[in-house]
């Protein structure tokens, strides 16, 4: 994929596309988000983009978003490359002060606005960032290190039976000394 990106504008008045009621679909290249695709094998894949911008019956601005791609991650238990499934489903509620922002219920996300335009791309990046795993791991079925992890606990369970009580000894002793 190319510098491109289809739809999608680099800065948006969130206010006005939610007066507006808004859709945006599109795609960004993942290269052109440098904190994403620092965690990433190979940022050469591109992110689904749908977005609807609202007001609710209170007045709230609102953006409902859903984006979708896949990355290459390297898993923290083999140390190999594995495609990871990068979805995150948000809703979003435009503020412009702090008052407002500590108002909103838990289940949704203040952001908080100016008159100053919002970076599009900025605000996907940081929506796909939460939603990147801190520990990226195979699943643990499929993953190489499977095999060495099970040897490695049937190992354990073999030397904790071998093992014999330290105090077998002592009790051995406090019964002879019964008799």
């Amino acid at each position: 994929m190319s510098g491109r990106r289809t739809g999608l504008p680099n800065l948006i008045d969130p206010l006005r596309l939610c007066e507006l009621g808004a859709e945006l679909v599109g795609e960004y290249p993942l290269a052109q988000m440098p904190r994403l695709a620092s965690l990433l094998v190979k940022a050469n894949e591109g992110v689904s983009v749908r977005l609807a911008f609202s007001i609710d019956l209170a007045g709230t601005h609102v953006l409902s978003g859903q984006l979708d791609t896949e990355v290459e991650l390297v898993c923290q238990r083999c140390l190999e490359v594995f495609v990871y499934p990068l979805a995150s489903t948000f809703k979003l509620v435009f503020v412009t002060n702090e008052r407002r922002a500590a108002e909103i219920a838990d289940d949704l996300e203040p952001f908080h606005v100016t008159a100053e335009p919002v970076s599009l791309q900025s605000l996907v990046e940081d929506e796909l960032l939460l939603s990147v795993p801190q520990v990226p791991r195979h699943e643990f079925a499929v993953c190489p290190a499977q095999r060495v992890v099970q040897q490695s606990e049937n190992a354990a369970e073999q030397h904790n039976d071998d093992r014999q009580n330290p105090f077998a000894g002592l009790a051995d002793l406090m019964k002879r000394n019964k008799e």
